[in-house]
């Protein structure tokens, strides 16, 4: 059986109370294996070329090719050597835009409607190019910045870009060139059904106790055929995707609180406090008490 593509978990500011990073990428290899992650992932493409490959679809990358990863997507990229490329990329958490207070803004159903029948990359005209190098010129600006409200106007600044990124792929929608399938492994092929709405849904209430059998039920998937496609998608069965959900959150409360370790437990959504220590460990390689003073240190 092939080795399933890495996953990534990790990115600065990952586990901090503003999980969000950006940068401008300027990778000098020609290839970027296949590979996937649970954070959201935005970039424009400002200079160079070659191909990227998202879930098995292919599609060129040109200056002005923007693109938006959902979480669990596997992606890979092969750049021309002739030109060094360069790109703006930001990571961020899927709580930044589906927390509570943004809930009726409607970004948990647009989330929620995701799915490979919308193309995660759209071509801009030469308008389009200026205004987005501009509006990602400035958030990065922002970002390098300390200035006050700075978390605010990132936030502001990431809605406005992903706005303006959805409404051209709408427009754009029959103009996007056919993507070639290139398969990447069993039951990533587009007519699998979409559990991204049970990935959101274990994202929005990983505190809650959650069984992979009630989620059967509640999304209607037969409960063994739901275990096979988190295996086959996220290259994890249903438990252990639900810890490392539970353990990030976990990270993020001992980095940015005071909170006692059987709080933060609780708060997570482990029963136990013996149980939250041994994942904890599992997953960081250490204890949580360690993680907080090698954050704080």
């Amino acid at each position: 059986m092939a080795e399933y593509p890495r996953y990534l978990t990790e990115y600065p500011n990952a586990d901090s109370t503003f999980p969000f990073f950006m940068k401008i990428d300027r990778h000098k290899q020609t290839h970027i294996t296949p590979h996937r992650h649970d954070f959201l992932e935005l970039s424009l493409f400002v200079e160079g070329g070659g191909v990227e490959t998202i879930n098995g679809q292919r599609h060129t990358l040109k200056p002005g090719t923007m693109m938006m990863l959902l979480p669990y997507q596997i992606h890979e990229l092969q750049y021309e050597p002739t030109v060094l490329p360069m790109m703006y990329t930001c990571n961020f958490d899927i709580e930044l835009l589906s927390g509570s207070n943004e809930a009726d803004w409607g970004f948990q159903a647009w989330l929620d409607a995701q799915s490979e029948a919308q193309a995660p990359y759209i071509y801009l005209d030469p308008n389009g190019i200026c205004r987005m190098t501009e509006l990602f010129a400035a958030m990065y600006d922002e970002y390098m910045s300390d200035s006050p409200w700075r978390k605010y106007k990132l936030k502001a600044m990431l809605i406005e870009i992903i706005v303006e990124f959805d409404r051209l792929r709408l427009k754009s929608m029959p103009l996007i060139e056919k993507s070639t399938a290139v398969p990447v492994m069993a039951g990533t092929g587009s007519n699998r059904k979409n559990i991204w709405p049970v990935i959101q849904h274990i994202h929005a209430n990983y505190r809650e106790p959650l069984t992979l059998t009630e989620l059967a039920q509640q999304f209607h998937f037969n409960a063994t055929h739901l275990s096979e496609l988190f295996k086959k998608q996220l290259g994890q069965n249903f438990v252990h995707f639900l810890h490392e959900v539970r353990i990030r959150h976990a990270s993020s409360l001992l980095w940015s609180t005071e909170l006692p370790v059987s709080a933060i437990s609780l708060e997570v959504g482990f029963g136990s406090l013996q149980t939250f220590s041994r994942i904890f460990r599992q997953l960081k390689d250490c204890t949580p008490l360690e993680y907080r003073r090698k954050r704080q240190a």
